[in-house]
């Protein structure tokens, strides 16, 4: 029986049962079971992260955990790991990437209210400094009849549903989050139907990566374990997608030649082409 390692949140949750049946499928004479973990980013929800003291916010607790044995494997959103990993914690296995993009979530009301230029004046709720940056330059481009718009930010953490929730009561016009999130949330029943009920009466926009790169390495799942752990890094080598972690790999590089951290307004892309002979990359910082 193997213990894997997660936060607490539905997106959290959701992505690590989808690893755990994934593996129980490859090795059905093995169990696969999950230990919820809260982590520091999970408490403090008021602020963004870039003005917390201090890194490592939604990985610590998952890593002493990692390294005490109270959990065989953890998994991680890949963008949330910090450059320099613990020493005695091994990068099993990169998950394969469907989707880096970022995606605008709008509801019908505030929509229509935009297009009669009812709406003036439009509050995003994004925390990222990235996002910030690139929907200040960008959002009136992509938004229908968005050129007038004069664009403001408030933070915005929390949970995937949360978010949404919020977007729902109108404390925002919009909400920015990473298309990943929402496409694993939709793969299980549970969490999909949690989506469904809070998604109605909600338009979304798919960002292009043309404009708006996405964060080094998002889109991408990170499994971990300890170094000694011979045997299941065997087993979690199944998981691995060599084509992810060459581009997520190279996306980290420039991200750590900017210095790296969270309170940075980078966004980096990276695409392998002819059999990963060649490498698309750009970014805008």
């Amino acid at each position: 029986n193997f213990i894997l390692g997660t936060r607490g949140s539905l997106l959290a949750v959701t992505q690590s049962t989808i690893i755990a049946n994934t593996l129980k499928q490859y090795y059905p004479q093995h169990e696969f079971t999950l230990k919820i973990i809260k982590t520091l980013g999970d408490t403090i929800t008021n602020k963004p992260l870039w003005q917390l003291e201090g890194k490592d916010f939604f990985t610590r607790e998952l890593d002493d955990a990692l390294i005490k044995k109270e959990v065989d494997f953890v998994v991680h959103s890949y963008k949330d790991l910090s450059i320099d990993r613990p020493e005695k914690i091994c990068l099993a296995a990169i998950g394969m990437r469907k989707f880096a993009h970022d995606v605008l979530l709008v509801t019908k009301e505030t929509l229509h209210n935009i297009q009669t230029k009812q709406l003036k004046t439009i509050t995003i709720g994004t925390s990222s400094p990235r996002r910030q940056y690139l929907l200040q330059k960008h959002v009136q481009k992509v938004l229908p009849f968005g050129e007038e718009l004069t664009i403001q930010f408030e933070n915005l953490r929390g949970n995937i549903n949360t978010r949404i929730e919020k977007l729902q009561s109108q404390e925002y016009d919009l909400i920015c989050l990473a298309v990943a999130g929402l496409e694993r949330l939709a793969t299980l029943d549970e969490s999909y139907e949690q989506l469904s009920a809070i998604l109605q009466h909600i338009e979304m926009k798919f960002l292009p990566l043309s404009l708006f790169p996405a964060a080094p390495a998002q889109g991408a799942l990170a499994i971990e374990c300890l170094e000694g752990n011979h045997d299941l890094k065997c087993l979690l080598k199944k998981l691995h997608c060599q084509k992810t972690a060459s581009e997520v790999e190279k996306e980290k590089n420039i991200f750590k030649k900017y210095g790296g951290g969270c309170h940075l307004a980078l966004g980096v892309n990276v695409f392998a082409i002819h059999d990963e002979a060649y490498f698309i990359n750009f970014w805008v910082s």
